[in-house]
């Protein structure tokens, strides 16, 4: 699935149309949840909750850090954004269709893509057998995208 398909399916704004509360019914419509979803509404690459803080700063918006981190938690529980794991020492976000799906992470630059499909469906009834109940699941695989690869010097398996 190509970044520009990805991006389409992203919903906006939770709260854009008039009237709409957060889904699901409960969540209330906020000024500073708008404008957290406004600094990572155009982001195309992976971020964390601290850039948030700075951006919103750097624009003279009154959102504190403690803000910030209760929407990007309340944005992953919607299924908005996801966190991801392995790109530095921090936690980072991507912006995601709210449907299951794994990522593809590059090491080199960050960029973060969908894989397509589930490998695990079929995998995990083999691997866990009766002895587990499995609840849910989460795959991220390191690589480098094509880009980087091809700048890279590192041998090209899959070891």
């Amino acid at each position: 699935m190509s970044q520009e398909e990805i991006v389409a399916e992203i919903p906006p704004a939770p709260w854009s149309s008039p009237g709409s509360g957060l889904p699901p019914a409960g969540y209330r419509q906020t000024g500073p949840r708008a404008r957290v979803w406004s600094l990572i509404a155009g982001l195309e690459r992976p971020f964390s909750a601290e850039e948030v803080v700075r951006q919103a700063r750097a624009q003279a918006w009154p959102v504190s850090r403690a803000t910030v981190y209760r929407a990007l938690s309340l944005f992953e529980r919607l299924g908005l954004i996801e966190r991801v794991h392995g790109l530095g020492r921090t936690h980072r976000y991507v912006r995601c269709a709210p449907r299951h799906h794994h990522h593809l992470i590059c090491a080199g630059c960050g960029r973060v893509e969908d894989l397509p499909g589930c490998p695990l469906e079929e995998l995990l009834p083999a691997l866990v057998g009766d002895a587990f109940l499995v609840e849910g699941h989460r795959l991220e695989v390191f690589g480098r995208c094509a880009r980087c690869w091809g700048e890279s010097d590192v041998a090209h398996s899959y070891s």
